[in-house]
């Protein structure tokens, strides 16, 4: 175990543990309420020694506030571990909390500072100060509690967003990602979000329904900021800024409640996709692909991540099922690929079925669509600025010199903890 140390005060052992449920004795027991002093809902109390030495706990990831009382007054910090100044009167007296499993195999770590202004609250210290913790674990077993989530879409293309801004992981692993997703005996979901941050900035991360990890998602990007706007963060103006693994992109929140995203400009060259289709420095624009015993024309886009955009009469008249898996993996495409079906309705109208690399059939794809008005008009089947229709709903997209534009809804479905 990793002990709670207090810079400044000798390290004692505690003088009260408390037998955990899988047999350890940590002093950190199990609550199901408010505790003395105002613990968390579902945390717990940590007890420390008189000295305030050392202090163990039970519990693979924690959100650490204090709270002590003093006379009548109970002081409260704010529930944000790290932050500089979260308590106004502080002393050097600093606490790390940490705590390793061998069943979770990582360090979750915070800091924090106790507000110990006045004699008679440093005297309190040697009395009984009270530490509460809210516990956050990677998956409900042994006692921990869960993860906390919102489930969004776009289109009909689902995610589940998770905020790990005040975490040093991602909570759950990449690997647990597929039973989350499962629409049988998960949430149910195209893939899941985590919204991060650091140096300022916000970042997002995607995990496909599969396990991998996708650079870049038009639909994932408009569920988080709703998903931003619903944990209170205010947009500059109406502009959020989110790095993504595709680069830095601006979302713009418009009067109607729809998301518009700058999704970067297009790359076109093979090797910026990747595409062994054609030489690394040339485009990829109507290449024949031998696929499922039939040759089809691919153009070949990247929003960021790598997508084949292939042109046919009928879009209803295609087996997804059978031949979307093919183009996926395709040797051709190295990082597999996304692959867009479109029937051209009119030079601003088209429409779009997809196989989504890691997620397969889904109802909408948002770097999807841009990738199809790219590739209509490369090859002068459309208009730089177009309706696609999805099986899930319309997007607008416009192709301008610098960038492409994307506009469409996200829609919060429900909340819950896993």
């Amino acid at each position: 175990m990793v002990p709670l140390a207090i810079k400044g005060v000798p390290a004692v052992q505690p003088t009260r543990q408390v037998k955990g449920r899988d047999g350890m004795a940590p002093s950190f027991h199990q609550s199901r309420g408010p505790q003395e002093h105002g613990a968390a809902a579902g945390g717990g109390e940590m007890v420390p020694s008189p000295q305030m030495g050392q202090a163990c706990i039970k519990a693979a990831y924690i959100k650490v506030y204090v709270r002590y009382v003093h006379g009548a007054v109970t002081k409260t910090a704010t529930n944000q571990p790290c932050a500089v100044g979260a308590f106004p009167n502080r002393l050097p007296y600093e606490a790390t909390m940490g705590y390793k499993r061998p069943d979770f195999g990582e360090m979750a770590e915070w800091s924090i500072a106790l507000d110990l202004k006045s004699s008679d609250c440093h005297r309190s210290v040697g009395s009984n100060p009270t530490l509460s913790v809210t516990r956050f674990g990677k998956r409900r077993q042994r006692g921990i509690m869960g993860i906390d989530f919102v489930k969004y879409h776009g289109l009909g293309n689902d995610f589940v967003l998770i905020d790990h801004r005040d975490r040093p992981d991602l909570g759950i692993e990449p690997e647990a990602v597929p039973a989350w997703c499962d629409r049988h005996r998960g949430i149910g979901a195209d893939g899941v979000l985590f919204l991060g941050q650091r140096d300022g900035i916000y970042q997002m991360r995607l995990i496909n329904a599969d396990g991998s990890e996708a650079e870049m998602c038009g639909n994932g990007v408009r569920c988080l900021a709703k998903f931003m706007q619903e944990l209170g963060i205010a947009p500059e103006g109406n502009q959020y800024r989110v790095q993504t693994g595709a680069g830095l992109r601006e979302l713009f929140v418009e009067p109607d409640g729809q998301i518009t995203v700058d999704m970067g400009p297009p790359r076109l060259q093979a090797a910026e996709i990747p595409t062994t289709l054609v030489a690394p420095a040339e485009r990829a624009i109507a290449v024949p692909l031998p696929v499922a015993d039939r040759e089809w024309s691919v153009t070949a886009v990247s929003m960021g991540n790598p997508h084949a955009v292939v042109f046919v009469a009928d879009v209803g008249a295609l087996d997804l099922a059978a031949i979307g898996p093919q183009f996926e993996t395709h040797p051709a495409f190295p990082q597999r690929v996304n692959t867009e079906f479109v029937q051209v309705l009119a030079r601003d109208r088209l429409r779009m079925r997809v196989w989504e690399r890691g997620a397969g059939a889904t109802q909408a794809c948002g770097t999807g669509a841009c990738a199809t008005v790219v590739a209509a008009v490369l090859t002068d089947r459309a208009d730089r600025e177009c309706t696609v229709e999805l099986p899930g709903g319309d997007l607008r997209i416009r192709w301008d010199e610098h960038t492409v534009w994307m506009t469409g809804p996200a829609v919060r479905v429900f909340a819950g903890t896993r």
